[in-house]
């Protein structure tokens, strides 16, 4: 029913994470603790009447639960949602601004903020809207969300961490930025809060990600064949196919190749369809023909080893 009516976008893990708040907020009412929601606009004695395809969930929920469903029910259950300092979409949340001057430089805040991170990192931005009202609306659930807190494994930490060994100077401003925001909400500057909030921007930006490992160094692969030019030249296509943006690719056209030539050549990797000697601060591949399965695994392994080093 509520989901329904206040049509507030669920998949299945929010859908989680909206039933821990509400049962949690269910469990208190019916405890006798009741929160001040005399901010609430909506009077749903008004619309339950008139809401017959949900008679029999109600009546179900009654029964079971001991309670009556009417106006004090949802309002408290469902508090979080219905509140003024939780937008259901955008377009309401800058509605909100015309009349509240803290609202107001709140969202301008995230405007600048994302804005600033963009340019800075040279990053799209294509859904700053969406990435606005989330952060926004988790930043007034975040001592309700589970999400926000952990009680065995702190993935907010973990998440955090991850991107700082892969993207140091991107977390760094966004950590900066993101305490600035907290101090502006008048929100503890706790590691665990300040995680959380980043959490959020990561994953409601969209392709973040993928852009950011754009920009690592690339990984420099020289394929040598003893049969003809064109045979590397194919091993260099499906390498180039399968990694994408990730490598650079060479052939190598030298008349002459011995282990002097070898321990001087700048890349990381070098693919073979022969084998190679052991060559200090290099990693080889031996493809005997055309790369397979198992030969592209063992050069996305060496690809990985050299990142982790890199990140190290």
């Amino acid at each position: 029913f509520f989901i329904e009516f206040t049509q507030i976008e669920v998949d299945f893990a929010y859908y989680n994470v909206f039933k821990t708040v509400s049962v949690i907020n269910l469990i208190r009412y019916k405890q006798g603790y009741c929160i001040d929601t005399s901010n609430i606009k909506t009077n749903f004695d008004e619309i339950i009447p008139n809401l017959a395809a949900f008679q029999d969930t109600f009546h179900y929920f009654e029964q079971t639960n001991q309670v009556k469903v009417n106006n004090t029910l949802i309002q408290q259950m469902f508090t979080p949602y219905i509140k003024e300092s939780f937008s259901l979409n955008y377009e309401r949340l800058i509605k909100k601004t015309e009349t509240d001057p803290e609202l107001l430089a709140e969202i301008n805040f995230l405007n600048e903020m994302l804005d600033e991170l963009s340019e800075k990192h040279k990053l799209s931005l294509s859904n700053k809207e969406s990435v606005i009202l989330n952060v926004h609306n988790a930043a007034f659930l975040e001592y309700m969300e589970p999400r926000s807190g952990y009680i065995l494994h702190n993935h907010n930490q973990e998440f955090a961490s991850k991107i700082k060994s892969e993207f140091f100077k991107f977390y760094e401003n966004l950590y900066e930025e993101t305490k600035k925001y907290r101090q502006l909400l008048r929100k503890p500057l706790t590691d665990d809060g300040i995680n959380f909030i980043m959490y959020i921007i990561f994953i409601f930006w969209e392709n973040l990600l993928p852009e950011l490992r754009k920009k690592l160094e690339k990984i420099h692969i020289l394929v040598i064949s003893d049969r003809h030019i064109s045979h590397s030249k194919t091993i260099k296509e499906i390498i180039e196919y399968e990694f994408h943006e990730q490598i650079v690719v060479d052939v190598y056209d030298g008349i002459k190749l011995d282990s002097v030539i070898l321990k001087k050549l700048p890349y990381d990797i070098i693919v073979a369809n022969f084998p190679l000697p052991i060559l200090e601060n290099r990693r080889t591949v031996y493809v005997e023909n055309l790369p397979s399965f198992f030969d592209l695994a063992k050069i996305r392994e060496k690809v990985d080893e050299i990142i982790l080093e890199r990140m190290l």
